[in-house]
């Protein structure tokens, strides 16, 4: 199995599944490997590349409050791991159990010789993950980080150095302008029109209700951002919108996008599912390939186009639901101007 394994790390470059397990590595060498499938209980292992990182875990029924008091279950045993209740990484504004190990903890053993982790609350049935593939899991999370055979592995440990395993890889660094407190310019209603006549069709859209919606971000002191959703392009789980660029003089024209890593920049005739996240400050485009998996993608405007900045997916398609994992993502510094 190890040398399986170890192969497929050497071939993947996304997302792979073991048993009820989802596992992926960015390109920053940061591994994650979450719960698959409909469960009451998402359950996250999260390791940083280089020598000194520890294992972190989070449990999260999406009900957590102050002052709960719960049990964590590794098989039928309680574990010793201290769980300390904290903001949710995966669900923000809730609060979910965490954890961080060393390599080498019992907790591995007792992962390995149980089949479940369960969050257990008096009064209410236990909450239970399977663990079913988590091992081949680590392995897999071991043999992307350069740490098979070395005494940081989590599963197949030996006697090679920790010092020896490879360093995190640079992060693509993209620029970005400050903010500016102007406020967004705005089209003129025969712009919009004419925008509208762009994408003219037949579909009947009466369904959805938001054929008149468009948003204004100020992206910096010469550019506004224009959301407008077109109605022939939305659908029960996604929407379209057209993606434009404002100037101060109120001339629009289409936003640039950098989709991939390369030079394949396109002009957007529309983005499925976009809109603007102002507390990270980036355009997002989403969508689903079903009801129980999709990808969203974050661009960071870097004062010419909007650049990929953020890769997430949620799902596995074959086996269910997950919670979101970063697939990709870039460093992102504010540039100060004089």
């Amino acid at each position: 199995m190890l040398m399986a394994i170890a192969l497929l790390a050497t071939l993947s470059g996304g997302t792979v599944t073991f048993g009820d397990w989802m596992v992926v590595c960015d390109n920053g060498a940061r591994c994650t490997a979450t719960t698959a499938g409909e469960g009451p209980l998402d359950v996250t292992f999260v390791r940083e590349p280089g020598p000194d990182s520890m294992l972190e875990i989070e449990l999260d029924d999406n009900k957590n409050v102050e002052g709960r008091k719960v049990t964590i279950l590794l098989g039928e045993n309680t574990t010793d791991v201290e769980f300390v209740s904290r903001a949710s990484l995966l669900s923000p504004g809730s609060l979910s159990w965490q954890a961080a190990v060393e390599p080498g903890h019992q907790i591995f053993d007792e992962l390995r010789l149980g089949d479940s982790i369960s969050l257990l609350e008096k009064g209410i049935d236990a909450l239970s993950v399977s663990t079913d593939g988590l091992e081949a899991a680590f392995v897999y999370m071991d043999a992307m980080q350069g740490r098979l055979h070395n005494e940081s592995a989590l599963v197949v440990a030996g006697d090679i150095p920790a010092a020896q395993v490879p360093a995190a890889p640079a992060l693509p660094v993209i620029t970005v302008p400050p903010l500016s407190e102007l406020p967004p310019t705005r089209l003129t209603e025969a712009e919009i029109a004419r925008q509208r006549a762009t994408y003219s069709c037949e579909r009947e859209y009466e369904r959805t209700g938001i054929g008149n919606k468009i948003d204004y971000v100020r992206l910096d002191a010469s550019h506004t951002l224009a959301l407008l959703t077109i109605e022939c392009m939305a659908g029960a789980t996604n929407s379209s919108e057209r993606v434009m660029l404002v100037d101060n003089a109120g001339k629009v024209r289409l936003a640039k996008i950098e989709f991939g890593s390369g030079s394949d920049d396109e002009w957007a005739e529309a983005l499925p599912g976009a809109y603007w996240d102002d507390t990270d400050q980036m355009l997002v485009t989403s969508g689903r390939a079903s009801l129980s998996c999709g990808s969203s993608t974050q661009f960071a405007w870097d004062g010419e186009k909007f650049r990929r900045a953020k890769e997430e997916s949620w799902g596995a398609c074959d086996i269910g639901p997950t919670p979101s994992v970063t697939t990709w993502r870039a460093e992102i510094r504010v540039r100060h101007d004089q």
